[in-house]
């Protein structure tokens, strides 16, 4: 399976694991999210202080609006 990595994403231990698990990773400039797999689903990983920033400053309900209307 074919994952498509944003390239400001810094998750070593995530990505290593993936390719561990036999995924093939390939860096690119999403849009928006930080992962894209088969071109269909799109995600936006969030660290726990990320997250509560995003609901803070109301970032997450725009971003979570952003991936739903998200077309490849």
């Amino acid at each position: 399976m074919q994952i498509a990595v944003g390239h400001r994403e810094k998750a070593p231990p995530l990505l290593a694991e993936l390719h561990r698990r036999g995924l093939a990773i390939q860096r690119a400039r999403l849009p928006l999210g930080d992962y894209l797999i088969k071109e269909h689903l799109l995600f936006k990983r969030k660290t726990i202080p990320d997250l509560l920033a995003s609901l803070t400053d109301g970032r997450l309900f725009r971003q979570a609006r952003q991936l739903y209307h998200w077309r490849a």
